[in-house]
């Protein structure tokens, strides 16, 4: 059935709300195909739905297949068959950059035919009258592209004196491209000093900052300003890595990782577009990429890690092979660029990149490798030495002894048992130490082989007390009621080591949830340790676990001081420290924060560690973030530095989970202070370690999704909040789904997606309603009157609006929220949608008690804003006294208050107002102040 041209129009109008990629493109593909069935000859449907064609093409990243579609708008237009307008005009000569652009790009194009197409679009632009402005950015570019340093610093020249027109790249992007050229020049400086406007977002379009950003990365490096180049590569790379538009730049941050001593984040991002070249934007970015994965590769290598594997093409290729492949790459594309352009400059330039050396040895970055700003660093200590010659009967004493020469010792003693120099006297120690370790490690069954091994030797050489003790270790590697009843039996030998015993029973009868026999069991063990003040310690450590299960609290604080009193009494930090924490956490359930936090930094005090206690350090830092953050605090320095400790402990140890807890910390704390990248790149961290739909990896997502916002990457963040308030709705948390969809769908209304955005706020409103949040039902209202009117659905958005308006008048007071504020927001939306209406009588109510209401609540700005807009009112009403009065009114009592721009259209409506009470030169003379140029 054939497809009339109106519905094809509207078919094609439609698919402009696609983003770009395959999906987009194929839809307009097959538009086309309906378009050219129609039949009767070219149309200017068939030139329209080509003309959108380039565009999905060269935003595609498919730049070589609009050469044709291009060739036959371009013949069309020359024909004049059709009825064009100025604007397919102004198209035509923008694609026409594009064009020239992307042949410069692919060495099958020759490079006559790129010059001549240079020339035709020069002719066009002078013919048309014209600024050459773009012209000579072109051949600036090709100039650089053949390494001619004099030709492209000619028309380099030219170009910027040649003034911008509409053909002219946007204000955001042409800096970019002279950056490029300064830097190319090796005038890092000159360069960087384009970008200020693009990266403060003064100037910016699709494409920035993110490219302007990606180009500055080295220069900066390289003129020693580093915080930037870090600053630049995560911005920057957060936008292009999901963009296969973007090869070329995402070969750029390949290359920065490679040289800045970050080649595991380097390694990380070519894995994750590895699979891109496969299917390269065009040749020329598929040799850029290859080029720094060759270098990221060569480092690799050179640092020691050239053995490890890569996930390509469904197997795991070596760093090695790949990297050749690579190489192989890169020179095979050069020779066909320079084959085409009759030098060797492009064979060289890669080369050159592949053969690059770092430019600092490390630049921190944050995020999945390091946290930026880190201060912290585990101190491990170093093995203690032991005395001159021993037997291995002394080194097994000294190693059982458990003080600083302990780790050594059993170091002495498994290197003599790998050599089978251990005597039978002491080969049972080392098995009962071996099945103790793996009880450790959680590996019952070996634990219990090797113990039960170690009492058999102990019973044939006669050591009754440690065969008991053996047996205690083996009454922890099996099932409960076995490992009780072992333990009853060692307790009745009366040895040395009956504290030990004791000690592993409390563990046991308090698994066994025997909590009253366990309390005995530690008691017993207080007596039994006599005076070994570490073995005292521990039982009294483990009646505060007991006390504090059975909730309480007090005694609990009571015992765990006293083991912290012993281990300080024997001159035992690492004890005095895991001591100190349990006592903290005890005191911070016991609403003693203050107290707690204090006992914390007995354990920061510690400076240096044996490896296997680094988690009570760890769990201090976590206890102090917590403790700093119900305080309101979790925005200070103090608690970034316990987030930055926690975080680098846990690396240290290789617990990826508590890293990722101690990452969403340091994110939340971040987040605070408006550091909004760093944030976004813990929380994406932790977010891989989170389990999915966990109270954590909701609150992550959902605070992904508002630094996200802040950052501008609006549609990552509407699908992150969208999928934490789908997570919120599935465990019944209303509120909180509705707030994070209200912020959903404000990202998207900035990323101009309004009919999404429309059904975030409308499916927030009704869980508002279900949350009996009144509060947000009326702001999710808010969000879609006010998109609504800027879509110019103005009478639907007064309905909604009115909504907004009265469930705003019926607000109770609260401490959450200030109600009057909000009913003065909700009539200020009122009055301007009432003004669009040209309704401007009935406007006066509401815009009236909206200002009362802003002033009420301490608003200054926002009563100055609606004063301003009365103003308007009576500009539409034909009042120019009242618009006068007003206007002056703000302008004298609002200065300090109001903001720069409403304070600018008060002069404007000043200016008008005189003008409408025939006062034209009082008028002119504002107008001319408010526009100098």
């Amino acid at each position: 059935m054939t497809v009339s041209e109106a519905e094809l129009r509207n078919r094609l109008e439609e698919s402009e709300n696609l983003p770009y990629g395959d999906g987009r493109t194929a839809v307009v593909e097959e538009i086309l195909a309906q378009a050219e069935a129609i039949g009767g000859g070219p149309s200017k449907l068939a030139f329209d739905v080509r003309m959108e064609l380039i565009s999905c093409y060269e935003n595609g990243a498919q730049p070589d297949r609009a050469f044709v579609p291009f060739a036959w708008c371009l013949a069309a237009f020359d024909r004049g068959e059709l009825e064009f307008t100025d604007w397919d005009a102004e198209l035509l000569r923008w694609y026409y950059k594009w064009m020239i652009g992307a042949m410069r790009r692919f060495p099958t194009i020759g490079l006559n035919q790129v010059n001549a197409a240079l020339d035709d679009m020069e002719r066009r632009y002078r013919a048309g009258g014209h600024s050459m402005h773009a012209v000579h950015m072109l051949r600036c570019l090709i100039h650089s592209h053949l390494g001619d340093r004099d030709a492209a610093e000619e028309e380099f020249a030219k170009w910027i004196a040649s003034p911008r027109d509409e053909n002219s790249d946007c204000a955001g992007c042409e800096p970019t491209k002279q950056l490029s050229h300064h830097v190319w020049m090796g005038r890092d400086e000159e360069g960087l000093a384009l970008a200020e406007p693009v990266v403060a977002g003064q100037l910016g379009c699709r494409e920035q900052p993110q490219s302007m950003l990606a180009e500055m990365m080295l220069p900066l490096v390289r003129v020693g300003r580093l915080d930037e180049a870090r600053e630049a590569h995560l911005k920057a790379y957060r936008r292009h890595r999901g963009n296969r538009d973007a090869m070329a730049d995402i070969a750029d941050h390949i290359e920065f990782c490679a040289l800045t001593g970050n080649e595991a984040r380097g390694l990380d991002i070519l894995t994750r577009h590895l699979d891109w070249v496969d299917r390269p934007r065009e040749p020329y970015s598929d040799m850029a990429f290859a080029a720094s994965g060759a270098l990221l590769l060569r480092r690799l290598e050179e640092i020691g890690h050239g053995d490890l594997t890569v996930s390509w093409r469904s197997a795991d290729v070596p760093v090695r092979q790949l990297r050749t492949e690579l190489t192989e790459r890169v020179r095979t594309i050069a020779a066909k660029f320079d084959a085409r352009n009759g030098n060797t400059y492009q064979s060289e330039r890669f080369e050159g990149i592949m053969a690059a050396q770092p430019l600092v040895d490390e630049l921190p970055l944050g995020g999945s490798s390091r946290p930026a700003g880190r201060t912290v660093r585990a101190v491990v200590t170093p093995p203690a030495e032991l005395p001159g010659e021993l037997t291995p009967e002394e080194i097994a004493d000294l190693a059982e002894k458990g003080d600083r020469t302990s780790d050594s010792a059993w170091s002495r003693l498994e290197k003599l048992a790998e050599a089978g120099e251990l005597p039978e006297s002491v080969l049972p120690r080392w098995h009962e130490e071996q099945a103790d370790r793996a009880i450790r490690t959680r590996e019952p069954e070996k634990a219990a082989e090797l113990a039960r091994r170690a009492i058999d030797e102990y019973v044939a050489i006669g050591d009754v007390a440690r065969a008991a003790r053996a047996k205690s270790v083996l009454a922890m590697a099996v099932e409960a009621d076995e490992g009780l009843a072992l333990l009853a039996e060692a307790r009745k030998v009366e040895s040395p080591y009956a504290v030990e015993v004791a000690l592993r029973q409390v563990q046991a009868l308090a698994r066994a949830e025997r909590y009253h026999e366990a309390m005995a069991a530690a008691m017993d063990a207080v007596e039994l340790a006599g005076d070994n003040p570490l073995a005292a310690a521990a039982a009294y450590r483990m009646q505060a676990r007991l006390h504090g299960r059975a909730g309480r609290l007090t005694a609990a604080a009571e015992a765990a001081e006293k083991a912290r009193t012993l281990a300080r009494q024997n001159d035992d930090p690492i004890a005095a420290a895991g001591c100190a924490v349990l006592l903290a956490q005890i005191l911070y359930d016991d609403d003693r924060a203050q107290e707690a936090f204090d006992a914390t930094a007995e354990v920061l005090a510690v400076e240096s560690w044996p490896a296997a206690e680094l988690p009570t350090l760890g769990r201090a830092y976590e206890l102090r973030w917590v403790i700093l953050r119900d305080a309101g605090q979790a925005g200070e320095q103090a608690a970034v530095d316990a987030a930055l400790g926690g975080l680098d402990i846990w690396h240290e140890v290789g617990d990826r989970q508590r890293a990722a807890f101690s990452g969403m910390n340091l994110g939340f704390s971040y987040y605070l202070r408006g550091q909004w990248l760093d944030a976004a790149e813990l929380l994406e961290q932790a977010l891989h370690e989170l389990a999915e739909g966990s109270d954590d990896a909701l609150a992550a997502r959902s605070l992904l999704g508002t630094c996200q916002a802040r950052l501008g990457e609006h549609v990552d963040a509407a699908e992150n909040l969208a999928r934490s308030a789908a997570g919120f709705l599935e465990v019944g948390e209303f509120r909180r789904a509705g707030n994070d969809l209200i912020e959903s769908g404000t990202a998207l209304t900035l990323a101009e997606r309004t009919d999404d955005a429309l059904d975030r706020f409308s499916s927030a409103a009704e869980l508002m309603a279900q949350a009996d949040w009144p509060y947000g039902v009326v702001v999710a209202l808010q969000h879609q009157a006010r998109v609504l009117m800027n879509s110019e659905e103005v009478e639907e958005a007064y309905e909604i609006a009115v909504e907004a308006y009265e469930r705003a008048r019926a607000l109770p007071e609260s401490d959450a929220y200030d109600a009057g504020w909000v009913r003065a927001d909700a009539a200020d939306d009122v009055a301007r949608i009432l003004q669009e209406l040209d309704r401007f009588d009935e406007a006066f109510g509401p815009a009236r008690e909206a200002a009362a209401g802003y002033r009420a609540a301490g608003d200054e700005a926002s009563a100055a804003a609606t004063h301003l807009l009365i103003a308007m009112l009576r500009i539409g009403t034909e009042d120019a006294a009242g618009a006068e009065a007003d206007a002056r009114r703000i302008l004298l009592e609002c200065q300090e208050t109001a903001t720069p721009d409403v304070l600018y259209r008060a002069r404007a409506v000043l200016a008008t107002a005189l003008h409408k009470q025939g006062r034209d030169a009082e008028s002119e003379a504002i107008w001319a102040e408010l526009t100098p140029d």
